[in-house]
C-alpha cells in the first residue's frame, strides 16, 4: 500500500519483474455482475492488469501495450481497439448480465460497446496477470479500488457509483463531479480492494 499519483490516496501497487505481484479474490462472480474500478499502468510492463485466476481467458482495461481492451471469456472481444497504454488513471465499468444479453462496458464514463462478444463474470478476479502465474500477462500497475455488485446497475446507479469514484479519486471523466456519496441509494456490491461500501461515508 502506498501513496499514488491517482487523486494522492492510498493504492496498491503491482509489479511485473523481477518476481510478478498479484491478488485474487477467491470468488466465483457468476453473471449478472457489474463492475467498477480505478487504476493505473506505471511504466514498464503493459499487460493485463484485471484478470481472472481460474482458468478464463478474462480481462477488463487493460492488454497487450493497449487500454480499454475488454475480454470476458467469450466469442471474441466486447471491445478491442483501444488507445495505446499510458500512466494516467482510468476509471473502468462493465455490467454483465447473462448469456442472450448484451454486455456493456465503459471508460471513464464513455459508453465503448454493447454486444454478446463476452457475457461471463470472472471466476476469481486476479488483480494483476490473469490464470495465477501460467501466464506471463502482468503489469506494473496501481489500483486504487475495485467494486463489484452481484447485479445489474441501473443508468441511474452507474452514473452515482461512477460519479462517487471519479469525484474520490479526482478524475476527468464524462460523470457528473462533485458526487460525495451514493450511501445506501446502491445496495448489493463487495469491495475487493477499497473502503466499505455497505455505507458508502462521504468523501472526507
Amino acid at each position: 500500500l502506498i501513496d499514488s499519483e491517482i487523486g494522492g490516496l492510498p493504492t496498491v501497487s503491482f509489479s511485473s519483474d523481477p518476481i510478478a505481484s498479484w491478488m485474487i479474490d477467491n470468488v466465483n462472480h457468476l453473471a449478472p455482475v457489474t463492475i467498477f474500478y480505478v487504476s493505473r499502468q506505471t511504466g514498464g510492463a503493459n499487460g493485463r492488469v484485471l484478470g481472472a485466476a481460474n482458468g478464463q481467458n478474462w480481462l477488463m482495461g487493460y492488454e497487450g501495450g493497449l487500454r480499454d481492451r475488454f475480454y470476458f471469456n467469450g466469442n471474441g472481444f466486447v471491445y478491442e481497439n483501444g488507445p495505446p497504454s499510458d500512466t494516467a488513471p482510468h476509471l473502468y465499468a462493465a455490467t454483465i448480465p447473462g448469456p442472450g444479453q448484451n454486455t456493456t462496458v465503459y471508460a471513464d464514463g464513455i459508453l465503448l460497446a454493447s454486444n454478446q462478444g463476452g457475457v461471463e463474470g470472472p471466476n476469481s478476479l486476479q488483480l494483476n496477470g490473469y490464470n495465477k502465474l501460467a501466464d506471463p500477462c502482468f503489469s506494473d500497475c496501481e489500483i486504487s479500488e475495485v467494486l463489484v455488485y452481484d447485479r445489474i446497475l441501473s443508468s441511474d446507479e452507474l452514473l452515482l457509483v461512477g460519479g462517487y469514484l471519479a469525484t474520490k479519486y479526482g478524475l476527468v471523466t464524462s460523470y457528473t463531479a462533485g458526487i460525495l456519496s451514493f450511501g445506501a441509494n446502491v445496495a448489493g456490491s463487495s469491495a475487493v480492494i477499497g473502503g466499505p461500501v455497505g455505507g458508502a461515508a462521504a468523501i472526507a
